[in-house]
């Protein structure tokens, strides 16, 4: 189970990057760049499955296809892709139960030699539509996921169990934001030692946590210990216990 410790305090408003906060631009590198054309590369930002088709010219073969999950890519190489052919790529988003399609686009790619965005493409979601870009993307060096994923989860999406433990020794008021919204979804309750709560939260790819020790058993007197990170679902929940200050530990 990982457990996050942070070394000093960090300010309410600042996110530990090691736990998935947002990363500066020098850690954000492209990862495995595509030096021929004989791979075509498919990047998914969105926070839904999709089933990626890859056809010939004329639509007749199908030269690839499989599932490429949120906010991830896959290098596709079984359709012996060669520079100066075209291609069409097909991705057909499915809905949370991958029951039926929520949209389905597609688009034409022509490897080129020595040019990364040629045969790489990356899958946005739109106001209202999806649509493919001509780009090899950018990813988050520690994670490898696509930098720039969407953070709202697909309509339809169940919601995310979310439960809290306070294990420590002192009250903590507990503050749990949506890193895309801002809004609070549980706004500073407080929690005595040995108390917990449960909640239903609308499904998002992560959530700013602040855990605030307490020097009175009322939660109005904060001490100027606490915590602040970035959690994200595992395996459609959240389960965080506060062990003490600077120690938040989800399992």
């Amino acid at each position: 189970m990982p457990a996050y410790r942070l070394a000093s305090f960090i300010p309410m408003a600042l996110f530990a990057v090691a736990t998935g906060g947002p990363l500066p631009a020098s850690a954000q590198v492209v990862i495995t760049p595509l030096d021929d054309c004989t791979t075509v590369r498919t990047v998914n930002s969105t926070q839904s499955r999709v089933w990626v088709t890859i056809y010939d010219l004329a639509r007749l073969r199908h030269l690839d296809y499989g599932w490429v999950d949120a906010c991830t890519y896959r290098d596709w190489k079984s359709g012996s892709y060669a520079c100066g052919s075209y291609y069409y790529v097909r991705g057909e988003v499915k809905n949370p139960d991958l029951s039926a399609n929520v949209y389905d686009t597609t688009v034409q790619i022509n490897p080129k030699i020595r040019d990364l965005n040629s045969n790489a493409v990356i899958l946005h979601r739109g106001t209202g539509n999806y649509y493919w870009e001509h780009s090899v993307g950018l990813y988050d060096a520690v994670t490898g996921k696509p930098n720039g994923c969407d953070g709202v989860a697909p309509t339809g999406a169940p919601p995310i169990d979310f439960s809290f433990t306070n294990a420590g020794q002192r009250a903590v008021r507990l503050l749990v934001t949506s890193v895309t919204t801002k809004a609070a979804l549980v706004n500073n309750e407080c929690f005595l030692p040995g108390q917990g709560k449960s909640w239903k939260l609308a499904r998002e790819a992560s959530y700013a946590v602040n855990a605030s020790d307490m020097n009175d058993r009322a939660c109005t007197q904060a001490s100027n210990d606490g915590v602040a990170q970035v959690v994200q679902p595992v395996n459609g929940a959240i389960r965080l216990n506060y062990l003490q200050r600077y120690v938040l530990e989800q399992h």
